[in-house]
């Protein structure tokens, strides 16, 4: 029997590891941080699944994407992902005009599309700090604050570590 409660864990916790890598890879290629070899290699290694993923795609239409644009989107989708996922998305004040009981999943399909290529997704974590986002359910607030606190403590901590490690 299948477990959903351990699987949204597990997702839970690559999306907290895929975004913090997808942000670390940001900073280091918009301001050029030099990394240890150790942590280049782990860099180089998921900006070749981002690549994958987004650029390989677009590539044999013609086209090519920078890896900031790249990591942008994943940090993008992970967040259009947690917004599609969450409870009641169709009462939210954005979709009044949308009839979801037809076809709930296409929406959401098509909300997380539009929502991760545009970046539109990047607003999600804005807006769990406004104090207005959630006015009757105060655990999603804490919740979402604690993951991105979790998601900014990695991202300074590897940069630290980087900082201080010893060269080779």
């Amino acid at each position: 029997m299948v477990n959903f409660e351990s699987i949204k864990k597990t997702l839970k916790i690559l999306s907290l590891i895929v975004a913090t890598i997808s942000a670390i890879s940001f900073i280091q290629k918009v301001f050029d941080v030099g990394l240890i070899p150790i942590a280049n290699d782990f860099i180089s290694y998921y900006r070749k699944i981002a690549y994958i993923i987004f650029g390989l795609p677009a590539e044999l239409i013609g086209i090519s994407f920078p890896i900031q644009l790249i990591d942008f989107w994943t940090i993008s989708f992970i967040c259009a992902g947690a917004y599609v996922r969450s409870k009641n998305i169709e009462t939210a004040r954005a979709f009044e005009n949308i009839n979801f009981s037809k076809s709930p999943i296409k929406w959401k399909i098509a909300i997380f599309l539009v929502f991760g290529f545009t970046g539109i997704g990047l607003f999600i974590p804005q807006s769990i700090l406004s104090i207005d986002t959630y006015t009757e359910n105060y655990a999603i607030t804490r919740k979402a604050i604690k993951n991105l606190f979790k998601i900014l403590t990695a991202i300074a901590t590897f940069f630290v570590i980087n900082a201080f490690a010893p060269s080779m």
